[in-house]
């Protein structure tokens, strides 16, 4: 059997001069590999580009459903002009008409409040720890939602919980399933560190690449390419290039 560091393959791919197509079922597979992205269902091609434009610019319903891990949560929604409604009582101030799917990737929901966010209210159902994410699934007025959280967090089954979410971290869908609007992120930023994609919370992140994330040195002389687990939410794509050893 033949094992490989997944780390390692865009180090692989970009010694050679070959062009390398490979095909995989796991969206962080594509987000470490970087490169382009093609998505592809029941052999309809659906979006092909660079990976975190497609990540972050999914173009229909059934490429956001397909690339992203954990499923992206999908709400219905109503357009009402400059507003849109999740619920009575509860909408984001984002322009929209008619019925609307909003999208809200589980990085961008939190536990804490931000200046300009909404309340969610719920309870937990389940939370798992994996890695150094802990995801919490809650049942919520608006339905099933997931919420990962950087760090291990411990929450006791059925208690109340309070979900946080920016209309500016949500993506907007119209009734034929089509991209209207992209999430954004407040300060997005490249960190030059190995050869991998990696998840930092946007707001965190500085607009050099030194190294210096939210107070932190990270040594790049000897930091491995992979996920740097950071306080904070919201989840931003960074690309990663190759600088050696």
């Amino acid at each position: 059997m033949i094992r490989y560091n997944a780390f390692l393959v865009p180090e692989l791919f970009a010694a050679g001069e070959s062009t390398v197509v490979y095909a995989t079922t796991e969206p962080a597979e594509a987000l470490q590999l970087g490169g382009f992205t093609a998505v592809m269902d029941a052999g309809e091609l659906l979006q092909y580009g660079p990976t975190a434009e497609v990540f972050h610019r999914p173009a229909s319903l059934r490429v956001a459903r397909a690339f992203s891990d954990p499923p992206m949560n999908l709400l219905i929604a109503q357009g009402q002009g400059d507003r849109i409604q999740l619920r009575p009582g509860l909408e984001l101030a984002l322009p929209g008409q008619g019925g609307v799917t909003v999208g809200v990737r589980a990085g961008a929901l939190r536990v804490s409040a931000q200046p300009g966010d909404i309340a969610i209210q719920g309870e937990v159902e389940l939370a798992e720890i994996s890695g150094s994410d802990t995801f919490v699934h809650a049942r919520t007025e608006l339905g099933s939602l997931v919420a990962q959280l950087t760090g291990v967090h411990n929450f006791e089954l059925g208690v109340p919980l309070t979900l946080y979410l920016n209309a500016a971290h949500v993506h907007v869908f119209d009734a034929a399933g089509l991209l209207t609007r992209a999430a954004t992120f407040a300060s997005p930023g490249e960190l030059v560190v190995g050869a991998a994609l990696l998840f930092l919370p946007p707001h965190t992140l500085t607009a050099q690449a030194t190294g210096t994330v939210a107070g932190r040195i990270i040594d790049l002389s000897k930091a491995a390419a992979g996920v740097i687990g950071m306080q904070g939410q919201g989840v931003a794509n960074v690309r990663v290039d190759v600088i050696g050893r």
